[in-house]
């Protein structure tokens, strides 16, 4: 095989596996919930509506720009909503959409995997 026809077969390899990846729903849900903070956020906000700078508090270690950054993308993918109230200050208040609250069930059944197999270690069989 030449190195023109190695290319052909790497570039249809990756395109299959892009393909597969576009159409994984399990990968759009990674990039949806993906990033250091997402997942936090929505089990915080599962509690209630809360503003920015309690939010803040809440997740000790996230910067306000990443802060800002992961509500902004929860917000475009549908998974919060945010309520900006007219008044000056502003006052901004950020909670679950119902497509939010349909995630938690997920989260809790993800909880309970971990739980059931991180607490069992892996026996290896001797040869």
């Amino acid at each position: 095989m030449s190195g023109r026809d190695r290319e052909s077969a790497d570039d249809r390899y990756v395109s299959k596996f892009d393909q597969f990846a576009m159409d994984c729903q399990a990968t759009q849900f990674i990039k949806m919930i993906g990033g250091r903070w997402k997942i936090q956020i929505i089990w915080t906000l599962r509690e209630g509506t809360f503003r920015f700078a309690a939010l803040n508090r809440l997740l000790p270690g996230v910067t306000q720009a990443m802060l800002a950054q992961q509500l902004r993308e929860l917000e475009q993918d549908g998974l919060i909503e945010r309520k900006v109230w007219p008044v000056i200050p502003a006052h901004v208040d950020y909670s679950l959409s119902n497509q939010g609250h349909s995630l938690l069930g997920v989260l809790f059944q993800i909880n309970g995997w971990m739980l059931d197999h991180r607490s069992r270690p892996e026996t290896v069989e001797a040869e």
